[in-house]
């Protein structure tokens, strides 16, 4: 039997067919963040147990840290060994699977990152009019200018689309306009991170997008500010409480 190495979307897919999926990782990893529904099958800790009930012809994934962690390329070798005529290793691993923003179960699930405070923004095409963006803008402070298939090209600040409207060049494209090659951040970055990141910059805003290049929303300074200063805020209580 051979194993069959498969990307991020392959997984989902094969997710909803029922397959069962493992975690290689050691317990402690996979406590803090895993794939939901992924069973831990530590690659020291395999045995025939572990397998035992499943049909041989269900599809199994396995997956571990990241494309240079070789847990699961092994752990998915020796289900095919034992007979799995559908084994599968998600190559790109957890890292992949969280830089996407994709779900993730365990302790380390609900901590603030750029995925989850990120808002929805305005999207364009290379040649949409300014006139007809500045419609879209709404509040937002910045719009993705993206590809025909939803890579980011650039970003367009309002203040810029409002500038040439001012000036009469309403018919000026999106690519005649915006800021190319943007910095941007995966959705699994901290919030703490991003917070250190805008102390000392100007900008109010950058685009969060996916390892490929897709655009996933906007993260606000104003909202990494927000939820920092509640963090700071129930940390005082916290110590405050426990001096009483």
């Amino acid at each position: 039997m051979t194993v069959r190495p498969i990307g991020h979307r392959e997984v989902q897919e094969l997710l909803k067919e029922g397959a069962v999926i493992f975690d290689a990782l050691p317990p402690d990893h996979y406590q803090q963040r895993h794939i939901p529904g992924a069973i831990n099958l530590p690659l020291s800790d395999v045995n025939d147990g572990a397998i035992a009930g499943l049909e041989r012809d269900r599809p199994v994934i396995t997956y571990c840290a990241d494309n240079q962690c070789d847990l699961s390329p092994r752990l998915a070798a020796w289900l095919a060994a034992k007979g799995f005529t559908r084994a599968y290793d998600y190559v790109a691993s957890l890292d992949d699977w969280t830089a996407r923003g994709l779900p993730i179960e365990g302790e380390h699930a609900d901590v603030a990152t750029a995925g989850n405070l990120a808002r929805d923004l305005a999207t364009c095409a290379p040649n949409d009019r300014l006139r007809d963006i500045a419609a879209r803008l709404g509040e937002d402070i910045l719009a993705r200018v993206v590809d025909g298939e939803g890579v980011l090209l650039g970003r367009l600040w309002r203040k810029d689309v409002e500038a040439l409207l001012s000036d009469g060049k309403g018919d000026t494209a999106a690519m005649g306009a915006m800021h190319p090659g943007p910095s941007t951040f995966r959705p699994d970055v901290p919030i703490a991170e991003m917070a250190e990141w805008f102390e000392g910059r100007k900008i109010e805003a950058f685009i969060v997008t996916s390892v490929d290049g897709t655009p996933l929303g906007a993260l606000y300074r104003e909202d990494v500010e927000g939820v920092t200063a509640e963090v700071g805020r129930m940390h005082k209580q916290h110590l405050e409480h426990a001096q009483t």
